[in-house]
């Protein structure tokens, strides 16, 4: 912790306070994107459709409202970093600011920075694993496309693509005079 009298804020800071109240809800967004996020994953190995919308819908309402406190967080911190005499150019983070706080409050920030941290990884691995299912379920439906596709080619009106195409042309003709 910093012990420059000039730098120094305690827990009875307004802004301290703030900026921990809006960190909690940041880690309650963030653990209900987890818990949406193996939703999601289940509903994608299971193929449900409707839960996966589901999911998706109540995941897009998780992400705004990250967005709405992240909006409110910044100032916040902005101000905490004129406080605190942030050099230009610093990159302040809560970690930085919790860092510069005495006693308990930095320790609490500090805290709740590493949890929120550790909560956005988590949501990061499983994005990246609900990334790689879609992709194997987009190559798995792909390739029954493809065989439903070559079964209904015996009269050879699909494409390579699967696409219907227009057969080979076909020249015939009807004597009529005899």
């Amino acid at each position: 912790m910093n012990t420059n009298s000039a730098a120094v804020m305690t827990q009875d800071d307004a802004g301290v306070t703030e900026l921990e109240t809006l960190m909690r809800e940041l880690i309650a967004e963030y653990e209900r994107l987890n818990e949406l996020a193996e939703k999601r994953q289940d509903a994608m190995r299971h193929a449900d459709t409707r839960a996966l919308g589901e999911t998706i819908g109540a995941e897009n309402v998780s992400v705004q409202r990250v967005a709405e406190l992240e909006r409110k967080r910044l100032p916040v911190v902005g101000e905490l970093a004129k406080k605190l005499q942030a050099p230009p150019k610093t990159e302040v983070t809560v970690t930085w600011l919790a860092q510069r706080l005495s006693g308990a409050a930095g320790e609490r920030l500090a805290g709740l920075a590493s949890r929120l941290r550790g909560l956005i990884h988590a949501l990061l691995r499983q994005n990246e694993a609900s990334k790689r299912t879609a992709e194997t379920l987009a190559s798995h439906m792909d390739g029954l496309l493809k065989q439903v596709a070559a079964s209904l080619n015996h009269a050879r009106t699909y494409s390579a693509s699967g696409l219907v195409t227009a057969g080979p042309r076909v020249v015939s003709a009807i004597d009529v005079k005899s």
